[in-house]
């Protein structure tokens, strides 16, 4: 029948589940559809309908086959288009899409008359360019395509997706009939989620299906869980706006390789904060109470430097770095003005909270903040098991000194820092030798404007 009218579609219809029979009739006789009896007769038309749009024949014979056209009232409460650019069911349902894909019409029709009445919504397309313009519009749940579409693999159509953005997490079923072709293609890494063999029947192509969604489900929870313990410590360290883009998968915004590169030199500010005679404090008073007030402490500055964009490198006992320009990228002038406000502000907290802990009996607490520009090398060090993203280099060594040359409840910042700020932001302190520096450097103080 196939040599002698090439363009008819073949469907088979049995009632046995004979798998040699079964593959015998897809590969050698070239069966197109194959029906299990007991067969419905409102699957059998939409089947039918579904031929007859996609036969090469229909063409030829139009004007004989009037009487076969098929009405919409004839499919009841099934909505499914065997068009290439359809979603079947309301596109207001809950219910999983099901993106099903194959280049034989008849075929993807009766997938999707089948995963349809299973209760899924479901859309169709017969070539890639199709699908991917379906994957963008609907967001499909999980991806059902057969192996060969035309003259292009299935392969190439799960590359395209794997590429996609919106696309890459999307679970793909992979049809393949089992021919010794397919088995040595099989070999290879297809990128698949589950492969289904042909052929099969409609409870294994819902089964599979719907095992894929639960898995998918399942690992949805798995991965909102570790985002929310993720977002949870981030927000601990880093600005909010730095933690939506660390957490951001568009590849445009960089946030998921941003602490994941290598060190790497870059113009940074770097701003040192300590606290003056806390050591000799922890003395006189209980542990616990001297937990609670370095906690205080923390949590209001905390905030403040979040306030101006700056990143909290690290806290050492009550002294504070912290990073402004990485590992969020920000123009050096930018920096030094976020750096210098963020200071005076710290100022004017540390100042609040001795007012606040006077009424305890707690003595003053004063604080000294070194600032300086230059170039760092900041990325993650350590090994495998322990890494810390932080900031080296002379840069640092340099903000640490001009902290610890600064008076008791002041903000010094060198000239690399001066040079960025207005004139009246700032006024000589003076000049100071400081640690491994030769000579003497002079330093500004921050003023109040």
């Amino acid at each position: 029948a196939y040599t002698s009218y090439p363009k008819t579609t073949r469907i088979l219809m049995t009632a046995q589940a004979d798998q040699a029979l079964l593959q015998r009739s897809v590969n050698h006789a070239k069966v197109d559809q194959v029906l299990y009896k007991p067969v419905q007769a409102n699957e059998w038309l939409i089947v039918l309908e579904g031929l007859i749009e996609n036969s090469d024949v229909l063409e030829e014979v139009t004007p004989q086959m009037g009487s076969l056209e098929l009405k919409e009232w004839q499919f009841e409460d099934i909505h499914v288009d065997f068009s290439r650019q359809h979603a079947a069911g309301s596109t207001e349902s809950t219910a999983p899409l099901v993106l099903v894909i194959d280049s034989n019409s008849s075929n993807a029709g009766y997938f999707s008359m089948t995963l349809h009445n299973a209760g899924y919504r479901v859309a169709s397309a017969n070539d890639i360019a199709s699908a991917k313009k379906l994957g963008h519009e609907y967001q499909p749940d999980v991806v059902l395509t057969d192996w060969v579409l035309g003259d292009e693999a299935g392969k190439s159509l799960i590359e395209i997706l794997r590429t996609e953005t919106s696309l890459r997490k999307v679970p793909i079923i992979l049809l393949t009939a089992k021919t010794q072709e397919d088995e040595d293609l099989l070999d290879q890494d297809t990128g698949a989620t589950a492969l289904l063999g042909k052929p099969f029947s409609d409870q294994e192509l819902v089964s599979v299906v719907r095992n894929i969604l639960e898995l998918k489900s399942r690992q949805e929870e798995v991965d909102e869980l570790k985002a929310q313990a993720a977002e949870s410590v981030l927000r601990r360290y880093l600005p909010p706006d730095l933690v939506d883009m660390l957490l951001s998968e568009d590849e445009s915004e960089g946030g998921a390789n941003l602490l994941n590169a290598d060190p790497v030199s870059v113009p940074v500010t770097v701003l040192f904060s300590d606290l003056c005679g806390f050591t000799a404090m922890t003395a006189t008073l209980r542990a616990v109470k001297v937990a609670r007030i370095l906690n205080e402490y923390l949590e209001v500055m905390n905030d403040i430097i979040f306030e101006f964009g700056g990143t909290i490198d690290k806290f050492i006992g009550d002294a504070i770095m912290v990073l402004f320009g990485a590992p969020k990228a920000m123009r050096p002038d930018e920096q030094a003005r976020r750096a210098a406000d963020c200071a005076l502000r710290m100022q004017e907290a540390m100042a609040e909270l001795n007012k606040k802990w006077a009424d305890q009996e707690i003595p003053d607490l004063q604080m000294r903040i070194g600032i300086h520009h230059g170039p760092t090398v900041v990325g993650n060090f350590g090994s495998k098991k322990r890494s810390d993203y932080t900031a080296i280099g002379p840069t640092v060594n340099m903000a640490s000194r001009i902290e610890s040359a600064c008076q008791p409840g002041e903000a010094y910042v060198s000239g690399e820092i001066c040079d960025y700020l207005p004139e009246n932001m700032v006024e000589v302190a003076g000049a100071f030798e400081l640690k491994g520096v030769p000579g003497q450097v002079t330093l500004y103080r921050l003023t109040q404007t």
